[in-house]
């Protein structure tokens, strides 16, 4: 049954042309109950694009396949043919305060049905009119949402969201990309709350846990406050109250609330978690793994503080810990992505990137609201070399997390290996102007400026990059590279002999075998040049690209042959463009 508050408080934002407000408001009403077909209806009026709308009408015609009002919506929207057998609209109504304040002066129920009859075809219009503008500033947004529901596919036998993710609907007015609760063909399955506990005397519990539940926490607090007069000592209701505190940025009303709560029962554990991430919050440097060891010390099968564990164990790079953890929370949490996603980071970290792979499309699949997400999966897949796969999650994430410069550098990465030379040179420079100490980002602009036979931009970044990574047999590599083009040839011939220091496998020695030989060959040193083709040729054939061994072959032609080369054995230690440290 929907919220008749939150749904008449959405319809007076819609009157007041408060959109983003009347939006925010249906999408917890349709997350509460998404068979409700007034909310449906409604939100087609408010969304930004015609998909959209056109979405939240085909919903409401699931519900109710006779509908008129959704079938005129999606006859008016194109995505339905005109039918004659509906009835023409009435007049509508340009005052929808005079027929509301009728409705309430002579004391009859609002019909709200009958408002939305009158007034959808004129919202419509407004609404695709704005839709003209709206299109211009949002094509190929992602949708999705900045908001993480406290939801899994499954209930499960422990309760509380992890809180370095939203997990309640903020009370400001949402910016950006519309929420992802509108994409879902059904809403996920709550997970049961911690610690809940039978309430039967009063209804006042019952409707706080609903506006809880739907983020609503200023609306929760007085029922929650109201359950305590008939049951003071219910530790859990002290709990939730302080969630709604600390939620609300109400710090120190929280600890009251948990220390309330611990006093009417020590053993609570949600109390010690609840506080440990009130610290958090008040000074991020604070100490809380005290606290998340009272609470697993409390409850041994409370998955949420071993999941905040994993988070610490995290930020701290003990990553062995991080998998320990996640592996204590799966037991009671099976299906949890916050789960995956940990073991994902610390796989990344751990340079097991088959592994890292499997738990991030297991995490993305399991909530695809999380938005790390979707940057742990786009690194997943560039740690396997899939490049290309890597490209849509990236770019999901960056439509919310504009400013990640390692983000940045990976699409831009991407974008290289399609050979879309312009974006991945634009992503590397939005990169560097985040954080100009960006190895990779240096090292991806000028391998594109290489591409692109800009010599001088080329040695610059590639400079930039060698200073900042002195071992990186790549950058020093393709420093050379820049020289050569440049025609700055005894330099090329200098920086590719740091490069050879560097190299370790035999396709390292074949490229620097094959730009010194093609420097020294522009450089008219063909003597010199030709020991170089010699080597190259003298090389595994497998370490050798077939047209630079033919190259070789031809430039040594009527040259005696050079023995074969040993490749020296070395220890190289491994870098990437884009560490794989996770991002918390």
């Amino acid at each position: 049954m929907v919220d008749e508050a939150m749904y008449n408080e959405a319809i007076s934002a819609i009157q007041k042309g408060e959109i983003n407000r009347a939006r925010d408001l249906l999408t917890r009403l349709i997350k509460l109950d998404p068979r409700n077909i007034n909310c449906w209806i409604l939100m087609s009026t408010v969304v930004e694009t015609s998909k959209e709308r056109i979405y939240c009408l085909q919903e409401a015609l699931k519900i109710d396949p006779k509908d008129e009002v959704a079938r005129r919506g999606l006859i008016l929207a194109g995505a339905m043919p005109p039918d004659e057998k509906l009835a023409p609209l009435g007049p509508v109504r340009r005052n929808w305060q005079a027929g509301l304040q009728s409705d309430i002066e002579k004391k009859e129920p609002v019909n709200w049905r009958t408002i939305i009859l009158a007034s959808f075809a004129s919202l419509l219009v407004i609404a695709l009119i704005a839709l003209a503008v709206l299109n211009t500033q949002n094509n190929n947004k992602p949708v999705v949402s900045q908001l993480r529901p406290a939801n899994t596919l499954k209930p499960s036998a422990t309760y509380l969201p992890k809180d370095n993710s939203i997990t309640s609907v903020p009370q400001s007015t949402p910016t950006g990309p519309t929420p992802l609760a509108l994409s879902l063909s059904e809403p996920y399955t709550p997970t049961p709350i911690y610690g809940i506990t039978p309430h039967p005397r009063t209804e006042a519990y019952r409707s706080a846990m609903f506006r809880y539940q739907a983020g609503d926490c200023s609306a929760a607090i007085p029922f929650f406050q109201q359950v305590l007069t008939p049951e003071p000592t219910a530790a859990d209701v002290f709990y939730y109250l302080a969630e709604c505190y600390r939620q609300l940025g109400k710090n120190s009303d929280a600890l009251t609330q948990y220390n309330l709560a611990l006093q009417t029962d020590p053993g609570f554990a949600p109390a010690y978690l609840g506080m440990a991430l009130l610290d958090l919050k008040i000074n991020p440097q604070f100490d809380i793994r005290p606290d998340l060891e009272k609470a697993i010390a409390k409850d041994p099968n409370f998955a949420e503080a071993y999941l905040q564990l994993a988070d610490l164990d995290l930020k701290a790079n003990q990553y062995q810990a991080v998998l320990d953890d996640v592996a204590q929370a799966e037991k009671n949490l099976p299906d949890s992505p916050q789960v995956f996603l940990d073991r994902a980071q610390a796989d990344l970290a751990l340079n097991q990137p088959a592994d890292a792979l499997q738990n991030a499309i297991k995490a993305n699949g399991l909530d695809i609201t999380i938005i790390l997400s979707y940057r742990v999966l786009g690194q997943a897949y560039q740690a396997n070399n899939q490049m290309q796969d890597s490209l849509k999650p990236l770019q999901t994430y960056l439509a919310y997390q504009p400013d990640d410069p390692l983000a940045l550098t990976m699409l831009g990465n991407a974008y290289y290996a399609q050979k879309d030379l312009p974006d991945a040179q634009s992503a590397f420079t939005q990169a560097l102007s985040l954080n100009s100490g960006l190895f990779g980002a240096y090292l991806g602009r000028g391998i594109t400026d290489l591409d692109q036979q800009d010599s001088q931009k080329a040695i610059s970044d590639l400079s930039a990059a060698s200073r900042l990574n002195p071992n990186s047999f790549t950058a020093n590599l393709d420093l050379g590279r820049a020289y050569l083009l440049d025609a700055s040839y005894t330099k090329a011939v200098d920086q590719i002999k740091v490069a050879e220091n560097l190299a370790v496998s035999g396709e390292d020695f074949a490229a620097v075998y094959y730009w010194r030989a093609t420097t020294l060959d522009a450089a008219g040193s063909k003597t010199a040049a030709i020991v170089d083709w010699q080597k190259l040729l003298a090389l595994p054939a497998s370490a050798v690209p077939q047209d630079w061994a033919a190259q070789a072959q031809q430039q040594t032609a009527g040259v005696a042959t050079a023995p074969s080369t040993i490749i020296p054995t070395r220890t190289r230690t491994i870098t990437s463009t884009v560490t794989p440290t996770p991002i918390h």
